[in-house]
């Protein structure tokens, strides 16, 4: 708009502020050199030297330049998704199971393994002698138990319409539902409240330890009379058959242990410095130095305990329902991994036998359509089946294991109950 063009700065004779001077004329509206304003309450513009108004509302009655409130980013842009940008829930750290048990790969679904004798190391043999005498002898003991393997897969279908035309890896965000749903579940059936490890009956009578009404940890300011959280390790770590290497427990189960009395003075005698920054460098260490990509789960050291370990998945059986702990309060664990394992070398808690990537009869070969390089013993095999014939057409993409965890040696750990 020519008449527009006389944007000028603010002039000793201009009438008001914001004013703008004409270099050109607008009809009769306005001559060169006289003052006009936008008037964006009245909804048009108006002439400063002789009052004329010239409105911009298709004739109208002078109204307001924008009907209701002032335009909204909507209004004057059209917003663009960043492209690739895709933010999920995830489960803080990597879950808690692979942590805590070993993975042993087996060729087979049905597999047997095998369990020495605890005779062989505990048993005591004299083995003194005469010149003449002969030796005493030891033999060699085991048994055989028999495994199978239990099938987890799950689907999600990729119709191809949409894996075109996503701003983000659709494909990457389908596997990544999928591997999380196979893995939570792998987690609820081992932690949750009747889950395989929270089940007192499948730990030996050696290893259970019940703590009495007034020993329990917590919450904060509800201790028992006679708790200490210290006490209880040590002594479920004595009825360990082998030494415990980590124990675990819930994230709320950390805060009461954290902030238990004797847990500060067992922690005060131990640091050089103040109690709280010595208990704090000892729970983030690891964190701090892998930096927020770590995997593994909150990593604390307890002095001349252990290493703890804080479960903090949470799930839910309803979608309309807020996922929540699902680790039982009461119960705290311990876990002995084998320095050696593989290759099957000392006793260890438990163990989840993994089949290997099936084939399709080739032993040791990659399965059918798998890319070069795919690694056979692992476990996870992932599928894409087309089914053109499902709405526009698209892909199933199948992700599964074979596995099964279990106690190999149930004297070895612990479980402490009644910890709330």
């Amino acid at each position: 708009m020519n008449a527009l063009n006389g944007y000028v700065p603010k002039l000793s004779g201009a009438p008001k502020p914001g004013a703008i001077l004409m270099h050109e004329g607008i009809g009769e509206f306005a001559r060169p050199g006289q003052w006009i304003e936008i008037d964006a309450a009245g909804g048009g513009i108006i002439n400063l030297s002789n009052g004329n108004r010239l409105p911009l509302n298709n004739g109208r009655s002078p109204t307001r330049m924008f009907a209701g409130a002032p335009p909204s980013p909507a209004d004057v842009h059209v917003p663009l998704p960043i492209s690739g940008w895709l933010a999920g829930y995830r489960q803080p750290g990597m879950f808690l199971l692979d942590e805590l048990v070993q993975q042993q790969p087996t060729d087979f679904t049905q597999f047997r393994y095998r369990n020495m004798s605890a005779a062989n190391t505990f048993l005591l043999h004299d083995p003194r002698a005469t010149e003449l005498s002969s030796p005493g002898q030891v033999q060699l003991s085991s048994a055989l138990t028999d495994g199978k393997t239990q099938d987890l897969r799950l689907a999600v279908f990729i119709p191809w319409r949409t894996d075109q035309q996503a701003d983000f890896p659709f494909q990457i965000a389908s596997a990544r539902v999928v591997w999380n749903a196979i893995m939570l579940w792998r987690e609820y059936q081992a932690f949750k409240s009747g889950g395989l490890f929270m089940t007192s009956g499948n730990w030996a009578a050696a290893a259970r330890t019940a703590l009495s009404g007034n020993q329990n940890w917590g919450p904060p300011g509800s201790e028992g009379s006679d708790s200490n959280p210290i006490r209880d390790m040590k002594a479920a770590r004595l009825a360990s058959t082998a030494p415990i290497t980590h124990w675990a427990m819930s994230l709320k189960q950390f805060d009461w242990f954290m902030a238990h009395p004797a847990t500060v003075d067992h922690y005060k005698a131990f640091q050089t410095g103040g109690i709280t920054t010595g208990m704090i460098a000892a729970a983030v260490r690891e964190q701090t130095q892998a930096g927020p990509e770590m995997q593994s789960p909150v990593e604390f050291t307890i002095p001349m305990v252990g290493k703890g370990l804080i479960h903090n998945a949470r799930a839910t059986t309803d979608p309309a329902t807020a996922a929540s702990l699902f680790w039982p309060d009461d119960i705290v664990l311990g876990f002995a991994q084998a320095p050696t394992f593989p290759p099957n070398g000392d006793v260890c808690t438990a163990v989840t036998f993994r089949l290997k990537n099936p084939t399709n009869g080739a032993p040791g070969s990659p399965p059918p359509g798998a890319p070069e390089g795919v690694p056979t013993n692992n476990g996870w095999r992932v599928r894409m089946v087309p089914l053109p014939l499902i709405g526009s057409g698209g892909d199933l993409m199948i992700i599964d294991i074979s596995e099964s965890t279990v106690f190999t040696a149930n004297d070895v750990g612990a479980y402490i109950s009644g910890i709330s």
